[in-house]
């Protein structure tokens, strides 16, 4: 069996090219040690993965809704919601001067959180790249 070709050219030697990363990850790492820029890659890529995944807690949903033991009845369900949006009509103004700025302030730091996001992608990506984990500069 002959060696994989890509349209006929070079045989593909992608062990080589893993052998290289393997290399290129030790030399930057390892040789000479540095713990400062275990640090400062760390803070890069703390900064890389601000906002994205987030922990579960077990949320089944409803499972037991239509379980005649179970505490959710669908009458009080309606009934709550009757409540729920009755208060809401009465104090619509009030709601919407405590909602207003509180939706902007978490606007605010979701864009704060991307913008952080995305310079430690680009950050962690010079740093591996380059091999310079210096933070903050260009």
């Amino acid at each position: 069996m002959s060696a994989p070709t890509l349209l006929g050219s070079q045989p593909m030697r992608v062990v080589s090219h893993i052998d290289d990363a393997i290399q290129h990850t030790t030399q930057m790492m390892f040789r000479p040690f540095n713990f400062s820029k275990w640090l400062l890659l760390g803070v890069t890529i703390f900064l890389a993965s601000l906002g994205s995944g987030g922990a579960g807690f077990g949320y089944k949903g409803f499972s037991n809704f239509n379980n005649p033991n179970s505490p959710f009845k669908f009458s009080k369900i309606v009934q709550t919601y009757d409540n729920v949006n009755a208060w809401l009509s009465s104090h619509f103004l009030f709601l919407l001067l405590i909602a207003l700025p509180v939706m902007l302030v978490l606007l605010a730091i979701t864009f704060l959180l991307l913008w952080l996001r995305s310079r430690g992608e680009m950050m962690f990506i010079r740093a591996v790249s380059l091999n310079d984990e210096r933070i903050g500069e260009n």
